[in-house]
């Protein structure tokens, strides 16, 4: 199957959340298979197929996508009757984007990874979904505490009924990083979420999913609401793609968010 549901996919809340891999697609070469990078260089009928066929699987066909095109910023898009009724019914991709929220029902927030860290959000209280992208730089800014600060800022939220999901990324035994990135997180609240290399001097692990746990863990969000993925995109090199492992020329998965019609 071509994508895996998550925990925050709740189907008494009418809430799904998944993450694509790149099994059963159409692309091909270094895209193969299920290739969902838009700005890739891929077969551009092929990606179309892809999505049609997601669609036509989960039964979107008349639901509304808002796509980010992330630049490793902090900005996050608040999806509402506004932002919709410019879009016209026109789906958009949404330029110098890195997260999405919305409390609309029937609009599929996508964001794109190739190692870097899908982190998806639910007020299972308020029925409101979000989702962001956080490489090294997005981690570093805090992107996660950003979006829940609009849930409790813009939606009303209580971070105790908030869920979050951090999922599959280039995990802790293969993100290598420079010293330069050793002193960006030595000291992240106190943590300990970057190692120095037992075999190489200079270089250092990166845990991008535990940095986003103490995050999201500060802004009052409960341990027990907390789920990460044990998954590495890196390792995993049949079921995902990785930008680091496939030397930069590779596809991309997609995390998506929605709240059922």
């Amino acid at each position: 199957m071509a994508y895996e549901f998550g925990p925050l996919s709740i189907d008494e809340l009418g809430v799904k959340q998944l993450f694509t891999n790149r099994l059963g697609g159409f692309s091909k070469g270094a895209y193969l298979s299920f290739n969902m990078g838009l700005a890739t260089s891929d077969n551009s009928d092929d990606l179309a197929s892809n999505y049609n066929k997601l669609k036509d699987e989960l039964c979107l066909g008349d639901y509304y996508f808002v796509r980010t095109k992330q630049t490793h910023s902090n900005n996050i898009q608040i999806v509402d009757k506004t932002f919709l009724a410019a879009a016209n019914g026109k789906e958009i991709s949404i330029d110098n984007c890195d997260g999405l929220i919305t409390d609309e029902i029937g609009v599929v927030l996508a964001t794109y990874y190739a190692d870097c860290t899908p982190a998806f959000f639910l007020d299972k209280k308020k029925k409101v979904v979000g989702v962001n992208h956080s490489g090294w730089r997005g981690t570093r800014n805090e992107i996660s505490k950003d979006m829940i600060d609009i849930f409790i800022n813009v939606y009303g939220s209580n971070p105790k009924d908030i869920m979050v999901f951090i999922g599959p990324n280039i995990s802790k035994c293969c993100y290598e990083v420079s010293e330069d990135l050793y002193h960006e997180f030595k000291d992240f609240h106190e943590y300990k979420v970057i190692e120095a290399s037992k075999t190489k001097k200079g270089k250092y692990y990166l845990d991008m999913k535990k940095a986003i746990q103490v995050t999201v863990l500060k802004t009052g969000v409960l341990e027990d609401n907390i789920f990460i993925s044990e998954e590495c995109t890196s390792c995993l090199d049949q079921k995902f793609y990785s930008y680091r492992r496939d030397n930069k020329h590779t596809g991309r998965m997609s995390g998506m968010m929605w709240l059922e019609k």
